[in-house]
């Protein structure tokens, strides 16, 4: 299991370190072969890279032009991708491997993160998956934290959230879901972005109730991956050069995580909306988590969440090893 960061000499010392940048997405537009574009959604780790890479100027050094796109919601977020406004994006294996079934030109060039999730309830009788049967339960439909949630509520009762679920109400932004438990909308919640709603379940009468990613090791006998890094193929066929010059970019970025914590939240609150403090616990505690891994390092993983999703049904097939792209 790779620490919470390999040092940049580590990571470059074969091109095509995979990385990057954290489930923060990186970078540009599509006007010229020297663009790169990507969405990030407006808060949490999903903005932790792209912002710093931009205001840092550290596109600028890798020879390539970043452009960042804000999203509110994941069917924004995605479909976006889908058309074309940007394109590179921090997906889920399985929105990726799903949008790859059904015609998108997209290769997986290596991991990003391994956020922990949480069941969370404020109620007393809620302890397990098992005590989601019959109740409301907040998640973000259409996400990858979702599909990974769901793939082991579904080995664990052989049913989905949906199935077990006696109401399923969908929570599609960042830190969405504990505030649904919170107002009593519903009982249990996802809490799937660790550096946003940390803060929400410690400032709230709001108990974790079981860790999703080390269920799913106990489960599946590997990582899981909340995020992996979608790029169009269009983009690695015109411009290597700056996707390569993406990754090495968001590397540098979470150097500067590793060498400063305190100082580069900083740079990054001047540019974002976060709140420093949840961000500064998720680092801290390793929830929030890079993979800096090559692809080669983290793809047997990466297969066996994918096969989870077959067997489960979250995904109807695997495209196989066309999917991924080596650099």
């Amino acid at each position: 299991m790779p620490g919470l960061y390999s040092s940049r000499r580590e990571l470059l010392a074969g091109i095509g370190s995979v990385t990057t940048a954290s489930v923060a997405g990186c970078l540009s537009g599509n006007e010229s072969s020297e663009q790169v574009s990507t969405a990030r959604l407006s808060t949490g780790a999903t903005s932790l890279i792209a912002p710093l890479i931009k205001s840092e100027g550290i596109d600028e050094e890798y020879d390539f032009e970043s452009k960042i796109f804000v999203r509110d919601s994941i069917s924004a977020y995605y479909g976006d991708f889908v058309g074309g406004t940007y394109n590179t994006l921090p997906s889920g294996p399985s929105a990726a491997v799903s949008r790859f079934n059904e015609g998108l030109d997209l290769s997986i060039i290596g991991s990003f993160n391994y956020s922990s999730m949480w069941w969370v309830s404020n109620d007393p009788d809620i302890r397990s998956i098992e005590d989601l049967e019959g109740e409301t339960v907040a998640v973000p439909l259409g996400s990858g934290a979702f599909a990974l949630a769901d793939a082991v509520v579904r080995e664990r009762t052989g049913q989905s959230v949906e199935e077990l679920a006696g109401e399923t109400i969908n929570a599609p932004g960042p830190g969405g879901s504990p505030p649904e438990v919170l107002t009593g909308g519903a009982s249990v919640g996802l809490s799937w972005e660790p550096a946003l709603s940390s803060f929400i379940i410690r400032d709230n009468d709001l108990e974790a109730i079981v860790n999703v990613r080390e269920q799913y090791q106990s489960l599946f006998d590997a990582d899981s991956f909340n995020l992996v890094w979608a790029v169009r193929n269009d983009l690695i066929e015109n411009n290597p050069e700056a996707v390569s010059g993406l990754l090495q970019a968001g590397q540098d970025v979470a150097d500067m995580y590793n060498e400063d914590l305190d100082g580069t939240i900083s740079k990054l609150i001047e540019q974002t909306a976060n709140e420093p403090e949840p961000i500064r616990e998720a680092f801290q505690s390793n929830r929030l988590e890079f993979s800096m891994d090559a692809l080669e390092n983290s793809r047997d993983a990466m297969d066996t969440q994918l096969e989870v999703y077959r067997d489960l049904g979250v995904v109807d097939e695997l495209p196989g090893g066309e999917i991924y792209h080596q650099f």
